[in-house]
């Protein structure tokens, strides 16, 4: 009861989160057209990437309890790669249009007349609340993803301070450096290049099985070893499905062991591996003797 009223409060805070992302972004662009300011425009992709985030939030939440079936084995972890990476690819491509345009306004085409003032406040209005979504979200506190919800404040802080530069590309503009506000709309399209490549690479790691050992082998061998009966490790594989973490371990035991008391030790394993590692979905652990020469 406790993880179903958690992942509804989860619920609400993410879709609060989707709809100010959406609205931002709408608003963003719109500001941008009327005002002419080129900064604005990029900005409004940046509320776009912070939208995919709350996107992603939704869907784990969705599939939270959602088991594998006769159809997909393996369950419905992988949709928030494929998600990610299509919606990512598109910003990225729009963004890279985009930044092609201020490039040209920099160098070639020239600003002639500074964007509408009005951007001025706006851009102060979409730092305010930014921070007041923030607050609000980490009031509320995401239980089940807090990893995302990290991400989500970081996207919003990275948005605020999108939206200074975007604001003294404006204020610089009016005061006569034409220059500043393509100038500011190159710098916000640079930080979304590395934003929407880094979620890309993300996404195909985890489309292609990615191993988390990187991350996670030097606590799992600890934990494994820890375990009474346990020789050593043969070897460890791990991968990300979604949000969970699967593991795959094999390891040795003394080879006078009966079936039973090596199912006993592997069972220990997962026992310890399950209360350690919060994101852990499954594991397979097989018992192999230990080689003498291990011995």
């Amino acid at each position: 009861m406790k993880q179903k009223q958690c992942i509804q409060s989860d619920q609400k805070l993410a879709v609060i989160s989707l709809s100010s992302n959406i609205f931002s972004a709408v608003l963003k662009f719109i500001v941008g057209i009327l005002s002419g300011s080129m900064g604005f425009i990029a900005g409004s992709l940046n509320s776009l990437v912070n939208t995919v985030t709350s996107i992603i939030i939704i869907l784990n939440l969705k599939i939270h309890d959602k088991k594998s079936n006769s159809e997909y084995h393996y369950g419905y972890g992988k949709i928030e790669f494929i998600v990610s990476g299509f919606i990512m690819l598109s910003i990225l491509i729009f963004a890279a249009f985009w930044f092609f345009d201020a490039i040209s306004y920099l160098f070639i085409k020239k600003t002639t007349t500074p964007p509408h003032i009005g951007a001025l406040f706006m851009a102060i209005l979409s730092i305010a609340g930014n921070e007041i979504l923030s607050k609000y979200m980490q009031s509320g506190g995401l239980q089940m993803n807090k990893q995302k919800m990290i991400s989500h404040n970081i996207g919003i802080r990275i948005d605020s301070v999108l939206s200074i530069v975007i604001a003294l590309g404006v204020l610089g503009s009016q005061a006569g450096l034409l220059f500043l506000d393509p100038l500011a709309a190159i710098i916000v399209v640079i930080v979304i290049f590395k934003i929407t490549i880094e979620s890309l690479i993300v996404s195909v790691k985890g489309l292609m099985d990615y191993s988390a050992n990187d991350i996670y082998a030097k606590k799992i061998k600890s934990l494994a070893f820890g375990t009474e009966g346990v020789l050593s490790i043969h070897d460890l594989k791990t991968r990300y499905i979604g949000e969970k973490l699967w593991i795959d371990i094999d390891i040795c035991v003394e080879a006078k062991q009966t079936i039973k008391d090596a199912n006993m030790i592997a069972n220990m394993v997962k026992k310890n591996l399950f209360e350690e590692i919060k994101n852990l979905e499954r594991v397979m652990v097989n018992c192999l003797p230990q080689p003498e020469s291990n011995i």
